[in-house]
């Protein structure tokens, strides 16, 4: 009778044992070898897709007027991100190990109804995901515990941007700002049992700049264009897509959006098998 008792009760401590697993195994299963990578070797950014905890609805990535590659296609590689249902596909970021660098991605026109896309995805605060070798993007936040000690924790994607407030000086409450602006801190692992290093780590910090250029703008070659707000740096006015209070009418859109991002490495001591440890607290 008492075991008959407590199988409900067994069974419901199981299931977010069977839950992390699944979870897990869209990133990490048996048959998915780590991977070397050497000076130069090209490091692919994958584009997932769009989160929010507030609607529960997903949505593919490029559905919101982002940069694009010159050919869109799907990038699933493993047979977790299969079963995991994502909607994984290639991204226009140009990475190479252990070459650091800042790189103008493309210009995006916010007319025609694309500053209201993404300031409606902004309000209902959703989340960017990408993946670099597996991993997805993280980021990193600082957590203080009653004692008084601070805790290092790690969220998932990063934000698709922000509301303005009275406390956040520069923008105008209620206006939607995006984060135009990405840095990849990539970490990896260098060991004596293989040659090369592995990626143990892909943290994304996102800002949010209204960036300026001189000259005309070469949408041909993006990178070639000289911007005037470099390097980035927190007294730089944020991106909005929409200007205005849009509670008292007098939102509208933002003209355009210079997209961005730069890449630097960290060597770590974390080891492979363990890298993702962080996103399973």
């Amino acid at each position: 009778t008492n075991a008959a008792m407590n199988a409900p009760r067994t069974a419901q401590r199981a299931l977010p044992l069977v839950l992390l697993a699944t979870y897990a195994d869209a990133f990490y299963l048996p048959g998915v070898a780590p991977k070397e990578y050497m000076e130069g070797d090209k490091v692919d950014i994958k584009v997932n897709k769009l989160t929010s905890t507030h609607t529960q609805l997903p949505y593919d990535y490029y559905s919101l007027p982002f940069c694009k590659p010159k050919a869109v296609f799907n990038a699933v590689e493993n047979l977790g991100e299969v079963l995991h249902g994502s909607v994984i596909h290639n991204s226009p970021y140009e990475v190479y190990f252990g070459t650091s660098s800042f790189k103008v991605l493309c210009r995006v026109s916010m007319e025609e109804g694309a500053g209201k896309k993404f300031a409606k995805k902004i309000r209902e605060d959703y989340r960017v995901q990408l993946i670099m070798d597996n991993l997805p993007a993280a980021t990193k936040m600082l957590q203080k515990l009653p004692d008084g000690q601070t805790v290092t924790l790690y969220d998932r994607g990063f934000r698709l941007g922000f509301l303005g407030s009275k406390q956040l000086a520069g923008t105008v409450p209620g206006a939607a700002y995006i984060n135009n602006h990405l840095r990849f801190v990539i970490k990896y692992h260098r060991s004596d049992a293989y040659e090369g290093a592995r990626i143990v780590g892909f943290e994304v910090e996102a800002y949010s700049v209204e960036h300026k250029y001189s000259g005309e703008w070469n949408a041909q070659s993006p990178e070639t264009n000289t911007l005037l707000t470099v390097p980035i740096t927190p007294d730089l006015s944020p991106q909005a897509v929409m200007t205005g209070d849009p509670k008292e009418g007098g939102a509208k859109e933002t003209k355009e959006v210079i997209f961005t991002y730069e890449t630097t490495w960290e060597a770590s001591d974390i080891r492979w098998a363990s890298r993702w440890d962080l996103y399973l607290y």
